[in-house]
């Protein structure tokens, strides 16, 4: 049952609960919320209650009381003195098995990449796209990274979006769909696993395009003029401006900036 008026009225929002004889609720908010039951069952429902998704939480037990100190961390206790602790919110993570390269970062002859840190973004598979959910990852030198979402939905469908402070944000060009199998989603085999085939071939590998320094979806005069003035004054270091990784900002990151500036490369999505 369910008020919304401090109890004047109830409303009768679900029967799952005759499968879990339900014995503590916990809600962090009007829509998320946690019963726990008989047999090692919670239910997780993010509607308001009028729907349900049932998790078994590897234990026989009754589970007699929840409590949740944020929406990923909680604890139940039951019967036998069984206590439990989550810090995903019980949920099963979307894996996901990715690989790409950034064309200042990567190194054609050793198809190695300079390291570096890049967020990736699970985006919602329709408009308007929202960020369900992000990783942070530094580079592997061969381009691998191992993800793990956990705020994506049974058998919901998602798309990737990649950025980097050097490097134009890109785009998956298919949804992932969570079924709970591991993902896998190699860039560098094919420009168009982008979206609209937004990458660049360097050497026999795609790579995302470098240059947009100033991170607003379109490589053109703004980022080469911030890449050409620190040219000029050989400034080095960690820099937004050093697109090739080699903690100096010069000619050779003037080139890949002015190349891609000039072919009217921008940012690609749905």
């Amino acid at each position: 049952l369910k008020t919304t008026n401090a109890g004047d009225i109830w409303e009768v929002i679900s029967y799952v609960f005759m499968l879990i004889d339900p014995s503590s609720v916990h809600f962090f908010n009007n829509n998320t919320g946690w019963v726990s039951g008989n047999y090692g069952t919670v239910a997780k429902t993010t509607d308001g209650g009028f729907n349900w998704q049932t998790f078994f939480i590897g234990t026989d037990d009754y589970l007699k009381s929840m409590s949740f100190y944020n929406e990923m961390t909680g604890w139940v206790v039951g019967s036998e003195g069984t206590i439990l602790k989550t810090t995903n919110a019980g949920i099963e993570p979307l894996r996901v098995d990715l690989k790409f390269f950034i064309e200042g970062l990567y190194r054609a002859g050793s198809s190695q990449v300079v390291q570096d840190t890049v967020k990736v973004f699970l985006r919602e598979g329709s408009t308007p796209f929202n960020k369900i959910d992000s990783a942070i990852t530094v580079f592997n030198v061969n381009g691998n990274y191992s993800l793990e979402f956990f705020r994506a939905q049974q058998g919901g469908q998602y798309y990737l979006s990649i950025e980097h402070k050097k490097t134009l944000e890109t785009w998956s060009a298919s949804r992932l769909e969570f079924n709970n199998s591991l993902q896998t989603i190699d860039f560098t085999i094919n420009g168009a696993v982008a979206y609209g085939a937004n990458q660049i071939l360097v050497g026999n590998k795609y790579c995302f395009y470098s240059g947009d320094v100033v991170s607003d979806g379109i490589i053109d005069g703004s980022d080469l003029m911030l890449v050409d003035n620190d040219a000029f004054e050989s400034r080095s270091g960690y820099l937004q401006t050093d697109v090739t990784g080699d903690n100096f900002t010069d000619a050779s990151d003037i080139a890949i900036v002015d190349n891609n500036s000039l072919a009217n490369v921008i940012m690609r999505r749905p």
